[in-house]
């Protein structure tokens, strides 16, 4: 953290070795759901996060209103 004119400032950190992360994706337009994970899953990794800490939770549908 750095602080500007005593602001405080978070830094960012893309160390993602040590995040446990759970996705919830809809099974109901399955296609773009898996585009969407893929591409997830992809930036999660570059992250550092490992396979084993990404749970894939699929649900029925999705909700509009």
């Amino acid at each position: 953290m750095a602080y500007y004119d005593n602001i405080l400032e978070l830094e960012p950190d893309r160390n993602g070795s040590n995040l446990r992360i759970g996705i919830v994706m809809s099974r109901f337009n399955i296609n773009i759901g898996e585009g969407l994970l893929g591409a997830c899953t992809a930036e999660l990794k570059m992250c550092g996060v490992l396979d084993s800490n990404i749970m894939l939770v699929t649900v029925p549908g999705a909700l509009e209103t």
